[in-house]
């Protein structure tokens, strides 16, 4: 089989590679499907749901990402393209955040500190009795270890409460030491999380 002709290759040898699903199960159809039955799940990049107005094409944000018909609400994500890239969303995701950065920066020179409260950066949670979700949050992926660890402590000391993390971004015992080391009650913060279905009952 191919995969195991390519990943046994005395060229590769030199390096530590590890191999999953393993040559023993790539080699028994049987373990294979049972293998990418448990392993396999939903991990896609939606985006467009949201997109941007333009001349003669209705959308939903403005050039600048605010929600059309309203004030001080802005949708900043891949949901704003207003077509699909031809390659992973990532990039284009982080020009946008880059560029309503700079919106927002702008706007809010030359303006008054607001007072505490005086912006709702929470809403409701559909279903839950009096649970408020947190209106910004912070995306984990590609930090890791100790630079996890100082982003998520930073993050938290600026009266952040929201993270988003997955199993492949490997950073759980990070966020989870930076939780115990800010002594913000756990029950503050939201966390979520993508985790593979085999993984669900651990």
């Amino acid at each position: 089989r191919l995969y195991m002709k390519v990943f046994s290759a005395e060229s590769l040898q030199e390096f530590d590679i590890t191999v999953t699903p393993s040559f023993e199960i790539v080699a028994d159809i049987q373990k294979l499907a049972q293998w990418i039955r448990l392993s396999l799940y939903y991990y896609s990049h939606p985006g467009g749901t949201c997109r941007v107005a333009r001349d003669g094409l209705p959308g939903v944000v403005d050039h600048e990402f605010n929600v059309l018909g309203t004030h001080g609400l802005r949708v900043v994500d891949a949901s704003v393209f207003p077509e699909s890239p031809t390659g992973h969303t990532d990039g284009p995701s982080r020009m946008v955040g880059e560029l309503a950065a700079r919106v927002i920066t702008r706007d809010s020179r030359g303006k008054e500190d607001r007072p505490a409260g005086s912006a709702k950066s929470s809403i409701r949670l559909h279903g839950y009795a009096a649970v408020d979700i947190p209106l910004s949050g912070f995306g984990t992926n590609g930090f890791e270890g100790q630079k996890a660890i100082d982003a998520v402590s930073a993050f938290l000391r600026l009266g952040g409460r929201l993270l988003d993390t997955a199993v492949l971004y490997g950073n759980h015992d990070a966020i989870r030491t930076a939780l115990a080391a800010s002594r913000v009650p756990r029950e503050e913060v939201f966390i979520i999380g993508k985790i593979p279905r085999a993984m669900r009952s651990t």
